[in-house]
């Protein structure tokens, strides 16, 4: 193992002024000729970055030329590895989301070709043929099974999730849950303590739905907590008199739950303010649905969140459109917003050009800053923030600094890996010498775990870890080196 020089890094305990946004460190567009739209985005262990979404369709809109390798009408789902400046590695096709797995490698979601799973090049190694209905979201559970969103589709949609095994054996379906109305699942998550929840919205005032805020013709957020067999344990409602939709949902390091949700609604019902069209909407629940706390951002014009994640400082890191704060022109921006545990406003920062932009997805990266994927439709020439653009839209990544609040990065040379990273409920340390010593220690310096390793890839249980950022520090018999990675 490589020697490494160690730094001190100092971690302040209070703000007195409101934190500075962070600067581009870079952005970089990816596409062809037709309108593609970044969807997902996590970072990979080599520093780099594993992104997907969709270019054009397979009636209207043939998305080819510019970064895409020749293609099938077929294959309107793409996946793209670059590297830590945004460099294309490698490219695929199959998936409009994607996350990684407990062995390094990858798993894809796709509306037509249902689950896919992928060695670390993107080859496949199997897949689970379906067709999913609803917003796609998949998560790998302790078990290196999988569960996913599959909303029951007839008369109208019902929440209903999808339990899948390590090979891609189809295992269990949920309780299937609803009304008369469209109840439509977006997010699905595993829950600390067993179990999941899924969170979306729902027109109906029947059936399941007991506490609808509106009639049959205004949206809810909807949130459905299941067992570990996919059994219902509570459903629950949120909302006032017009539309809120839930988008995403992060359990908290304390077991509770952020879900954030798009919202148009007097302020009647749970809503307590609303600025004017579209609003970013939060709520804090407990693991029985009850409201801890509930915040509102926006404008008297159209902000729209897609993605929320927590943050090392037990903040919060939200992406979507909207033209909250100094945008680019009249056409929305890419949003991003950060706020602290308490749902307080730290920064906020919008990216775009004077056309429309979007953010999709967000991750806060090993280096304290964060990196968000989405579109442009900047393509006119270089305009604002954006850059390079290949057709009427691309992909596009937009790689933040820090900001005033984030951490230092610790200092070292490895060909050690650490993956997932950010993680759930694993972590695999790569290319280890047996006989190491591991030891996980919290930001303050607490023990966490410690363990003398007898393989070259251990794979450590973080089920238990509360959310935040650790140090792993590795020691063999002549040297010491120190990684790191964020628990969310």
């Amino acid at each position: 193992m490589k020697k490494i020089l160690f730094t001190t890094v100092l971690f302040a305990t209070h703000f007195l002024l409101q934190a500075q946004a962070p600067a581009i460190e870079w952005a970089k567009c990816y596409g062809g000729n037709g309108g593609d739209y970044g969807n997902t985005i996590q970072q990979t262990p080599d520093g780099g970055y594993i992104i997907a979404g969709t270019i054009g369709n397979t009636f209207s809109d043939f998305s080819s030329g510019g970064d895409i390798i020749p293609h099938d009408t077929v294959d309107c789902e793409w996946i793209v590895k670059i590297d830590e400046a945004g460099a294309i590695q490698w490219q695929k096709f199959g998936a409009q989301k994607i996350g990684q797995t407990f062995d390094g490698g990858y798993i894809g979601i796709s509306k037509l070709k249902g689950l896919t799973k992928m060695d670390q090049v993107g080859n496949t190694i199997w897949q689970y043929a379906t067709t999913i209905s609803g917003e796609l979201s998949v998560k790998q559970t302790s078990d290196s099974g999988f569960i996913m969103n599959n909303a029951l589709s007839g008369a109208s949609y019902d929440f209903r999730i999808t339990k899948i095994d390590a090979n891609g054996n189809f295992l269990w379906h949920s309780d299937t849950v609803g009304g008369t109305g469209d109840d439509i699942p977006s997010t699905v998550i595993t829950v600390k303590n067993g179990g999941f929840l899924q969170v979306g919205s729902s027109k109906s005032v029947n059936g399941d739905v007991t506490d609808h805020h509106g009639d049959h013709t205004t949206l809810d957020c909807w949130v459905v907590r299941y067992d570990s067999l996919g059994h219902v344990i509570w459903t629950k409602s949120y909302g006032g008199t017009g539309v809120e939709m839930a988008q995403d949902v992060v359990q908290t390091a304390d077991g509770n739950y952020v879900i954030i949700a798009k919202m148009n609604s007097a302020a009647d019902g749970d809503i307590s303010e609303h600025f004017g069209g579209e609003d970013i909407w939060l709520i804090k629940i407990d693991d029985s649905g009850t409201i801890l706390w509930k915040k509102t951002f926006g404008s008297i014009l159209n902000e729209s969140p897609n993605r929320i994640k927590q943050t090392s400082d037990g903040g919060f890191i939200i992406t979507g459109g909207g033209p909250a704060g100094s945008n680019h022109g009249a056409s929305a921006d890419m949003y991003v917003l950060k706020i602290d545990e308490n749902g307080v406003k730290q920064w906020d920062k919008s990216l775009g050009s004077i056309d429309n932009e979007s953010g999709d997805d967000i991750i806060q990266t090993t280096d304290g800053g964060y990196v968000v994927i989405g579109m442009t439709q900047q393509h006119n020439g270089d305009n604002g923030d954006v850059v390079g653009n290949h057709g009427k839209q691309d992909f596009w990544v937009v790689k933040l600094g820090e900001g005033t609040n984030g951490l230092s990065d610790l200092k070292n040379e490895t060909t050690l890996a650490v993956y997932p990273n950010p993680a759930n409920d694993f972590i695999t340390i790569g290319n280890l010498s047996i006989g190491s010593t591991i030891t996980i220690t919290d930001i303050t310096g607490k023990t966490i775990y410690k363990l003398v390793s007898d393989v070259e890839n251990p794979t450590i249980n973080t089920s238990s870890f509360i959310n935040g950022v650790y140090i792993i520090d590795i020691q063999d018999k002549s040297e010491r080196l120190t990684l790191r990675f964020i628990k969310q």
